[in-house]
């Protein structure tokens, strides 16, 4: 399935867990920024739930060309906590963002997870500011990449238009705004760039 630009937010009142499930999808060119960094979340999708809420990307789908101001290719979050999956050899590539998360941006007010497998890549998105490919923010979160996925060649630039010219960001492949973290990396690559 293609999904014309722009695509649809999923939102549900505050208490209302969310499950999204997209399987061989193609979203690509969604486009929500006019410009200006105070303008649109999730480029291709915009989730917003309550409860335990969970996003799935499988199939084989391909995010790509997305821009946002946060989450280039997709922005989720949920009052309580945020299971985010990205499996079944899908890609996320070439999307980007005007100030956090070229890719991904997740959260949950308690905790979020992020599974990133079967051979699966999250690669070449940008942001200028943080996470180049993923932001996430909770109390407690994980990143888990395995199964031969990667998440690589992702760039976080911040850029000063007073003196024109491009100052390192922070967090190249991923930014983890969490009081309590586990990053795990097996059989998979995790390489950040910053410029």
């Amino acid at each position: 399935m293609h999904l014309p630009a722009p695509c649809m937010p999923v939102s549900m009142p505050a208490h209302t867990q969310v499950k999204l499930s997209l399987s061989r999808v193609n979203a690509t060119e969604n486009d929500v920024m006019t410009g200006t960094f105070e303008s649109g979340d999730g480029g291709a999708f915009y989730v917003l739930g309550g409860g335990r809420s969970r996003v799935t990307i499988s199939g084989g789908s391909v995010l790509s060309r997305n821009g946002a101001t946060h989450g280039g290719a997709v922005y989720a979050e949920s009052s309580t906590s945020l299971v985010f999956e990205v499996s079944g050899g899908s890609r996320l590539v070439l999307n980007r963002a005007g100030f956090a998360a070229g890719a991904i941006s997740v959260g949950g007010k308690q905790e979020v997870a992020i599974r990133i497998t079967g051979s699966s890549a999250v690669s070449r998105n940008s942001v200028s500011g943080f996470g180049g490919a993923i932001l996430a923010f909770a109390k407690t979160g994980s990143l888990v990449v395995s199964d031969h996925s990667s998440v690589s060649g992702n760039v976080a630039n911040l850029y000063s238009p007073s003196d024109a010219k491009t100052n390192g960001g922070n967090g190249g492949g991923a930014w983890l705004e969490v009081s309590a973290c586990g990053c795990v990396g097996g059989r998979s690559v995790l390489v950040q760039r910053m410029k």
